[in-house]
């Protein structure tokens, strides 16, 4: 019985710099389940991974981002953001923060804000085909149809064969020619 009771709290134990010294649990582990949890479409566990994973390493700037993509991926949209805008604050030129942070905007109608995360992330990576087809969306969504048709046809430019770019840049022409009056179509994505 004391051997077992020995092994128990060696098994816990950790030295003087609070390092586990045998079976504790690690971020790689809590990530690995985090992307397991996400191949399952599980989520929430995923984000409740992500959220030990965080609680370790508070300033881990990729933990942050999956964890805020996740968040908005389950409509919680200002957690979302939080999460972006704390990973913002460590990296400020990263262009996965902007790309993904325009996604819960976008959720939430507020395009001017979403708008300003895809010009950023474009500007971070020009070379994103989906930056420009989202940033264009919420051009289109916001009236702003010219703009939307500039994003469409840069989207067309990476890639010919684009079926979201295509119905999308049918849509904002259709509603820049529309006769007043018209109902106006949604764009999606």
């Amino acid at each position: 019985m004391k051997k077992l009771l020995l092994a128990l709290s060696l098994a816990t134990a950790t030295n003087s710099y609070g390092w586990c010294l045998f079976s504790c649990e690690t971020t790689p582990d809590y990530k690995n389940r985090a992307e397991e949890a996400i191949e399952k479409g599980n989520y929430k566990d995923a984000i409740a991974n992500y959220d030990k994973a965080i609680e370790i390493y508070p300033n881990d700037v990729e933990y942050l981002v999956k964890r805020g993509t996740l968040k908005s991926k389950t409509g919680d949209y200002l957690g979302s953001i939080e999460d972006f805008n704390k990973a913002e604050k460590l990296e400020p030129n990263n262009f996965d923060i902007y790309f993904h942070r325009g996604a819960p905007y976008s959720k939430m109608k507020n395009y001017k804000e979403a708008i300003k995360n895809y010009d950023k992330a474009i500007e971070l990576n020009p070379d994103n085909a989906t930056a420009y087809l989202n940033r264009g969306i919420c051009k289109g969504n916001s009236g702003m149809y010219k703009e939307a048709i500039e994003d469409f046809n840069a989207v067309l430019r990476f890639d010919a064969n684009n079926a979201e770019a295509k119905k999308n840049l049918a849509i904002a022409q259709g509603e820049l020619n529309k006769k007043p009056g018209t109902k106006s179509v949604s764009f999606a994505q």
